[in-house]
């Protein structure tokens, strides 16, 4: 079978400087325009990559979108800090619920490789402890090393707040993310797995409230996915340091396509807080009842593959 179409759309700011209301586009125009991309079938599926803004702009001008809850976007400072800005921006979003008691303050990336070094001191993903102790000598703190999903998974299971890592591979992974996207920042999680398992899926309502990003990872970097419309996925890429401008969308998809999924055929996402179900926050005890616990020390990925 061959390998489905898929492009990222760049809307990050290209140093024009006469952006504002004079040169504004409708909200519901940019929305239309965004899902017009789809339509004349440009993609199977389509990431569009945002710069740092406000997130009253997913509000206001995707309103056609499923987006995720009140988060802050944070760009990186340098070249190899995505993953841990990442799990940055996750827990602002975190925090914004007031759910899972995690305080009022972002850690730095050195308070972030702290509690990662501690998950791994407390027998969280010893394969990836081994590993670090391998790359980087032990500790990662204060070291420029990369982490991915898995690291952040025993970060959060450290605090006992479910953490799941799903692996999409095959050809088809881009459009299986998008997919993924678009039901869960809809339905929830429990609904965007059982799609890929028509046995077990079932009609589920949309969601009360919007739910947490995810925390998206390809090979040599990782995005926040803040929300989807009809295999249409917004990412925000921490790599991007402009706030970005208003622009004609399809201007932009003629313009400044990039190819940073092209040809990956292994992506990975991490999904962080309860299933329905779940506590917001699982106990010692609470965790060592459930069967594949989403918060055990040993972290394996749900596999969603395609031929």
């Amino acid at each position: 079978m061959a390998a489905a179409k898929r492009v990222v759309i760049d809307l990050t700011d290209d140093g024009d400087d006469n952006a504002g209301s004079g040169g504004a586009v409708a909200a519901a125009a940019e929305d239309e325009d965004c899902l017009a991309l789809a339509s004349r079938g440009l993609s199977a599926c389509a990431f569009f990559v945002l710069s740092r803004q406000p997130y009253a702009y997913l509000q206001t001008r995707f309103k056609a979108f499923d987006v995720c809850s009140e988060l802050c976007f944070i760009s990186q400072p340098g070249s190899w800090e995505c993953g841990y800005v990442n799990t940055q921006m996750l827990l602002t979003a975190m925090m914004a619920t007031k759910r899972f008691k995690l305080g009022t303050s972002v850690p730095t990336i050195a308070s972030v490789q702290a509690l990662i070094d501690a998950a791994h001191a407390a027998g969280f993903d010893p394969e990836g402890k081994q590993h670090f102790d391998q790359v980087a000598g032990g500790a990662l703190r204060g070291k420029r090393v990369w982490i991915g999903p898995t690291e952040v998974a025993s970060l959060f299971r450290m605090l006992g707040i479910a953490a799941r890592c799903i692996d999409f591979k095959g050809p088809s992974s881009a459009v299986n993310v998008a997919k993924f996207c678009q039901t869960y920042f809809r339905h929830g999680l429990d609904a965007a797995l059982e799609q890929f398992s028509p046995a077990t899926a079932a009609a589920r309502p949309r969601l009360s409230a919007r739910p947490l990003p995810l925390y998206f990872q390809y090979e040599g970097h990782s995005w926040t996915l803040v929300g989807a419309r009809d295999a249409i996925v917004l990412a925000f890429d921490p790599l991007r340091h402009g706030l970005m401008r208003e622009r004609d969308f399809g201007v932009l998809a003629q313009r400044n396509v990039a190819s940073e999924l092209h040809g990956h055929r292994e992506l990975q996402i991490l999904v962080v807080g309860p299933a329905a179900g779940e506590p917001d926050v699982f106990s010692a005890e609470a965790a060592a009842a459930v069967v594949g616990s989403p918060v055990s020390k040993h972290i394996e990925g749900i596999l969603i593959a395609s031929p």
